[in-house]
């Protein structure tokens, strides 16, 4: 329809011209029929032709009406008020071909325009955080060009409903970001599709697809309608890698719902949903992630270990790393530091992890933390009205060790919250509990203050070192001078171990987000997990061709949202594995994997690649895995340990456990049960094997 339209208008275009130069040369050889000079009255009319098509033609409107005047002929009159409109006509002709040749022009420039970039990044919705992100590709740009006219690697298009100032849109313009202005929400599908198309956005052949909008519901719209959401609107391709952002713990599950449920086709039979690389970003996951990444959770134990090494006394062993997180603040960003801290304060099947949340307006947000677990498994321990507290533990049937969260309802800038500093830090024996980690995710410059003023002062009050070598990570984003006279002088406020949460400005760059370590660390381990097999009929042993055919991005592709999640939670928790194994053996830690890997060990790692003999059970019913694994203290502290990990974190994406097979749909697991749960069930045993790849991803390195 479009071609068709453009076809007339070219067609009523050349029509009007051709018009036009007639009546002006029929009206030019009127005009000069008694001029002498055959050559001279020719020059003149196709002179007057010609500048018709400019407002200055040699006759003018009121020669031509003089003329009619002096001898009115029909003819004569009805040429000259043709010519007349004329005059007004042949300049629109000139204009409309002159804007033709020039569009076509500033097409062929864009075309070698495009020619400078060698993939397409689409990022949809405008603000500080999209900004930040098209900053760090426009310098990954600058940085990784060859020579002045080699091509760049990304070319962006961004969508947005928002108007830029000139001075952003031209220094976008000159490094690559075409920005494109108009409501995609408000466009119909036949619009979208001249849109989306190549001529436009060019989002069918895209590398990277970005939904940015603040609202998470906007994104889900949005990701709905790229991906088959529409009849009228092609899905993309399934090689091109979507990041949805989405902050809000309702919207993530509708997108995981849509992503990992399978669609039914008009025959009944379940089909295969998704067929994009999706990946959620989360901006205070992110913080958190990169908060825990620099520190780890039990760096508390880690320094004293390394004190008592040096005074020749015998080091803390992990099962009682006592982890003891204080978060002040329970926002979006507090919440996701507990979140984290049950995943990754897991150290063994036994140390046990308390976490003492602080907030002003408690219900609220402890009920907006509570709604992510299913019912029971938190069990309220007690109520404590006098200090406006209360406990909560993970059900022991749901997992093993301890588990406590306990939620204090105090306003910080009182003087009462160094009296809870001190309450806190003992048990319910009055045994000394001391901080291991403090975040303060207050946004709130003058509370964050205060509480750091209050910290310093019980830190050092309470003796053996703890103002040196307990972390404390302050949120600092509203002041960024004050951010960086804390990030310069931690050590002149009393707290050597004091750091800030990393910005957004830090985190929001394609390196961060496209080129994360975790996500390869997680397809490594993934992996593992696709090439095993529980046939319980074979006794085949896959060798290093088998597993040379396995693709890491083939088998990642087939997982669910939660299934990637769950492997990149279990490759963040690997630094913290090696801290374990350093603690039990030294830094010569490997050495010691070294039976579990080769000869007759659980999984040997013969010529590069696993063999798998031990992942069978045997036809008669004996498990190798587990009377092999129950011999050795090693591999059962691991195994028992990285399970008690996996639980906590798929508690927290409201799983529950459920006898018989897993379901995805309802979010129910038989696994979810303390380790004897796992080793006294025939039909749940098998799965004991997987609880030893993460082991087995830091055994090949």
């Amino acid at each position: 329809m479009e071609g068709w339209k453009k076809l007339q208008s070219n067609k009523t275009l050349l029509g009007l011209a051709i018009f036009s130069s007639v009546i002006a040369a029929t009206e030019g050889i009127l005009y000069h029929w008694s001029t002498e000079g055959g050559l001279l009255k020719v020059l003149l009319i196709i002179e007057n032709t010609i500048k018709a098509f400019t407002f200055k033609p040699p006759i003018s409107l009121e020669a031509a009406q003089h003329f009619i005047d002096a001898d009115p002929g029909l003819f004569r009159a009805f040429i000259g008020y043709l010519y007349m409109l004329v005059i007004f006509i042949a300049p629109y002709c000139t204009f409309s071909a002159l804007y033709k040749l020039i569009s076509n022009f500033l097409k062929a420039g864009r075309l070698v325009w495009k020619g400078r970039f060698e993939e397409n990044i689409v990022i949809f919705g405008y603000n500080g955080d999209v900004r930040t992100l098209i900053k760090s590709i426009i310098e990954k740009n600058k940085a990784e060009r060859t020579g002045r006219f080699s091509p760049s690697r990304y070319k962006i298009s961004l969508v947005s409903d928002k108007e830029l100032p000139e001075t952003e849109r031209f220094h976008y313009l000159r490094n690559g970001v075409e920005h494109y202005e108009f409501n995609i929400f408000k466009a119909k599908d036949s619009e979208l599709k001249e849109i989306l198309g190549e001529k436009r956005l060019g989002i069918y052949s895209a590398k990277y697809i970005f939904l940015m909008d603040e609202s998470s519901m906007n994104n889900f719209s949005l990701l709905q309608m790229l991906t088959g959401g529409s009849r009228d609107i092609e899905s993309i391709s399934d090689q091109i890698k979507i990041f949805c952002r989405c902050e809000d713990d309702g919207v993530l599950r509708l997108i995981e719902s849509y992503y990992d449920t399978p669609s039914v086709d008009a025959a009944g039979k379940r089909i295969k949903h998704r067929n994009f690389d999706l990946e959620i970003v989360d901006v205070f996951d992110l913080q958190i992630w990169q908060m825990f990444s620099d520190t780890d959770p039990h760096t508390y134990y880690l320094e004293k270990n390394k004190t008592l090494a040096e005074a020749g006394k015998k080091a803390i062993p992990p099962e009682d790393w006592k982890m003891h997180l204080l978060v002040l603040g329970f926002g979006k960003l507090g919440q996701q530091a507990a979140i984290q801290a049950m995943n990754l304060g897991v150290a063994s099947v036994k140390n046990s992890i308390l976490i003492d949340v602080v907030d002003y307006s408690m219900e609220d947000k402890k009920s907006l933390f509570m709604s992510r677990f299913r019912p029971g498994v938190f069990t309220p321990e007690r109520e404590s009205s006098d200090s406006g507290s209360e406990v909560f533990r993970v059900n022991p049937d749901l997992a093993d060790g301890e588990l406590q969260i306990r939620f204090h309802s105090m306003n910080v800038r009182y003087g009462q919250f160094s009296r809870l500093l001190s309450t806190m830090a003992v048990d319910s024996e009055g045994r000394s509990l001391p901080y291991t980690y403090v975040v303060s995710a207050i946004d709130d410059t003058d509370s964050s203050i205060y509480n750091l003023t209050e910290l310093q002062r019980f830190l050092s009050a309470a003796g053996d070192g703890a103002a040196d070598i307990t972390p404390v990570y302050m949120r600092m984003d509203s002041d960024e001078r004050l951010r960086n006279y804390i990030h310069n002088n931690g050590d002149a406020l009393g707290l050597k171990k004091l750091n800030l949460i990393e910005g957004v400005s830090h985190l929001m760059t394609i390196d961060k987000i496209i080129d994360d370590n975790g996500n390869k660390t997680a397809k490594r381990i993934n992996l593992f997990y696709d090439s095993m097999s529980f046939d319980l009929g074979s006794r085949k042993k896959p060798g290093a061709e088998d597993r040379e055919r396995k693709s890491e991005e083939k088998a990642w592709q087939k997982l669910t949202l939660y299934q990637r999640n769950s492997n990149r939670a279990s490759a963040y928790h690997l630094s913290t594995k090696k801290e374990v194994l350093k603690a039990l053996y030294g830094e010569n830690y490997k050495k010691a994997l070294d039976h579990l890997f080769t000869g007759d060990g659980l999984y040997p790692f013969v010529d590069g690649a696993w063999d798998y003999g031990f992942a069978y059970s045997d036809p008669a019913g004996d498990d190798v895995f587990i009377s092999k694994a129950n011999k050795d203290e090693l591999a059962m502290e691991m195994l028992r340990t990285e399970h008690r990990r996996w639980c906590y974190y798929t508690l927290s994406c409201g799983w529950a456990h459920k006898d018989g097979p897993k379901d995805q749909l309802l979010h129910t697991n038989p696994c979810l049960v303390p380790w004897h749960g796992l080793e006294d069930t025939p039909s749940l045993r098998e799965y004991c094997k997987y609880d030893l790849m993460p082991l087995m991803a830091i055994y090949e390195e």
